[in-house]
């Protein structure tokens, strides 16, 4: 079981207490600039763009407070047929393997005057319908989860992938295409004796060819392992993984 993470200590130092006391003194200031008694009506309008400043920075705060509170609410199961996903855009979902045809996985590392401080992972499953499930970052462990579900779905695609490749046809894998020629993206297209390398790099499929480089974020590209392995197979290693 995969469940959502509480707010923690660092949260309240880093974004609860500011995002709750700059648009609270924000408001306050502008309310008492409003209160006027040499004014007409007692009131004056100085203390509007106080108020409006105030307003604006509470309605992000708001929202992102909102999702934080969610993710605790969110769980995440196992199961040997499949997932059941509680919580994920408010409803009780049963996935099975099979319907599960693509997974996007974007790892990001979070830095601090150029030394990492945390990895954050973002995980979204596509169904053979079309229908997407974004998993939330607050969901504890999600890199392991991640991975569990990668394994499991790579395993059973991977056999009608090499058998469409071994019948001279082209694998898409979102806006890369393989084929037993080469590879394309776009109006980009390369043989394999064009390619150098292919490898994941800093949340992005790195393709690199007569000391060029295209970068195409992997968030864009579902089931990014198996990629890398057709590419292994025809000369292209996979470099850092």
């Amino acid at each position: 079981m995969y469940q959502g993470r509480g707010v923690s200590g660092a949260d309240f130092c880093l974004w609860v207490i500011p995002g709750l006391l700059i648009p609270a003194g924000l408001i306050l200031a502008g309310l008492s600039l409003t209160v006027d008694g040499s004014a007409p009506n007692g009131l004056s309008t100085a203390g509007r763009p106080w108020l409006c400043t105030g307003l604006v920075l509470l309605i992000p705060f708001a929202v992102i407070a909102y999702r934080r509170f969610q993710a605790i609410h969110t769980e995440i199961a196992v199961h040997q047929n499949g997932l059941h996903l509680v919580g994920i855009a408010g409803k009780s979902i049963r996935l099975g393997w099979d319907e599960i045809e693509a997974v996007y996985i974007r790892g990001t590392r979070r830095q601090f005057f150029g030394r990492p401080i945390s990895d954050r992972y973002a995980l979204t499953l596509v169904t053979g319908e079309g229908r997407s499930f974004h998993i939330p970052d607050r969901i504890a462990d999600l890199d392991k989860l991640a991975e569990t579900i990668r394994l499991r779905i790579e395993a059973r695609l991977r056999s009608g992938i090499m058998a469409k490749i071994d019948r001279g046809e082209a694998v898409d894998f979102g806006p890369v295409a393989i084929t037993t020629a080469g590879l394309r993206t776009g109006r980009r297209n390369w043989t394999w004796d064009d390619v150098d390398a292919i490898r994941i790099a800093n949340g992005s499929l790195m393709i690199e060819s007569g000391g060029s480089r295209v970068a195409i974020p992997a968030s864009e590209i579902p089931n990014t392992t198996l990629l890398l392995d057709l590419a292994a197979r025809f000369g292209s290693g996979p470099g850092n993984l």
